[in-house]
């Protein structure tokens, strides 16, 4: 049975550190809640990133200012210490962290979340997901079989390191196309660009999806962004603007149409100048790999199975027979006989079967009491097998015992 867990999420966002953790929460926010979770996002910074929010954000100054208990906290901050973990602790036993760079060990800690790593140790005190199967990325990104004459741009989203002027000039000087600058804040260097000829500053643009797929090629940073382009295939220049952005850069190098030139502050000009130059002479020629993924639905339903598997460990919860009952009401009014059961295919539901018939010997047995019946597939297959057997069920979910009512 996939049971049904209290989740909070923290989060920040501002100007200062970007949106990106804003963007990723809200997305897996989504996705728990469309496995039945009961989600809560808590953001700490200045302001929503828009009003239009599927999901409810709860807009809080401190950690302090929630109290509630929860049976999980998922905790994505741009910088993370033992004393906000600690404060979440006393709330929930079960705590998980969203990390970007290398993995980072906190004590109380359950899980760690990092899609930026590849390859990782494994422990036997921490459940880590790791790898870009993982990568969170929005639902409306999608391919576009036409492509305009422009250098899609992005230095994420509020360009926090104030880079952004200095690589569109370098653009600018070696390229003669035009370039569409997204970005979630205009900062005064790139007010300068407004009235170029050549360049178009979209500030939240609403179309993001068109503006990324419809471009030539991309220059970028190694965050989201460059998971996103990968995702669509793009052609892609890209730059890494924190530490943890090396790992994505690299992983991506070896895309035969993604050019990671390295570490900001180990850039020079005229590197920077060259690749761009030397990038657009050969791009025509570029063969191109995408990144086949949806990682936000697996990473939710990785949680929830992790969560499932740890329930009695961490979360020392006892469920209710109404608790039961509430999970499978929904689970009823599915199309194919194992999604009612909360199976993830025909062919587990059927292996489990099988298993069971092969280890349970109901040789001599006259009397046999199924508790937790369900729709009665199992006790069917038993009694055909053994003819001697009465099986007697016992189930709370009366949809489930109304099917099983009607095999007899």
């Amino acid at each position: 049975m996939s049971l049904r867990f209290s989740i909070k999420i923290f989060t920040e966002a501002n100007d200062k550190i970007g949106y990106g953790h804003l963007i990723r929460s809200k997305i897996i926010s989504e996705e728990l809640q469309k496995l039945g979770h009961d989600v809560k996002l808590y953001l700490k910074g200045q302001k929503l990133l828009n009003k239009n929010n599927t999901s409810k954000i709860y807009k809080i100054n401190n950690i302090s200012d929630v109290n509630e208990e929860a049976d999980c906290v998922l905790i994505d901050f741009y910088k993370i210490n033992q004393k906000i973990i600690n404060q979440l602790y006393k709330f929930s036993k079960c705590i998980m962290l969203l990390q970007d760079g290398p993995i980072i060990r906190y004590k109380n800690v359950s899980a760690i979340i990092n899609y930026n790593i590849f390859k990782t140790k494994k422990y036997n005190d921490l459940k880590i997901f790791s790898g870009n199967k993982y990568v969170i990325l929005r639902d409306d990104l999608k391919k576009k079989k036409k492509t305009k004459n422009y250098i899609f741009f992005c230095m994420g989203g509020s360009d926090p390191l104030n880079v952004s002027s200095k690589y569109l000039n370098l653009i600018l000087n070696n390229s003669k196309n035009k370039v569409f600058v997204s970005t979630l804040e205009q900062n005064n260097n790139l007010k300068k660009f407004n009235k170029h000829k050549r360049v178009k500053v979209f500030v939240r643009p609403k179309h993001f999806n068109n503006l990324i797929a419809e471009s030539d090629y991309a220059f970028s940073s190694c965050g989201t962004i460059l998971h996103e382009l990968a995702s669509l295939g793009k052609k892609v220049i890209c730059i890494s603007l924190e530490k943890n952005q090396k790992y994505v850069g690299e992983y991506y190098n070896s895309y035969p149409n993604i050019k990671y030139l390295g570490f900001y502050k180990d850039l020079d000009n005229n590197k920077i100048a060259s690749s761009i130059v030397k990038f657009e002479e050969k791009k025509t020629s570029l063969t191109t790999k995408s990144m086949k993924v949806n990682g936000s639905k697996i990473l939710a339903k990785d949680i929830s199975y992790w969560l499932k598997t740890k329930s009695k460990e961490i979360l020392k919860r006892n469920f209710s027979a109404q608790d039961i009952i509430n999970e499978y009401k929904p689970s009823f009014e599915k199309k194919f006989k194992h999604e009612k059961l909360h199976w993830g295919s025909n062919r587990s539901m059927n292996n489990r079967y099988n298993f069971l018939t092969k280890i349970l010997n109901f040789k001599g047995v006259k009397n046999w009491i199924d508790l937790g019946s369900g729709d009665g597939s199992f006790q069917e297959i038993i009694t055909k097998k053994y003819k001697n057997v009465k099986c007697h069920g016992i189930e709370l979910s009366k949809n489930l015992i109304r099917t099983a009512k009607n095999k007899n």
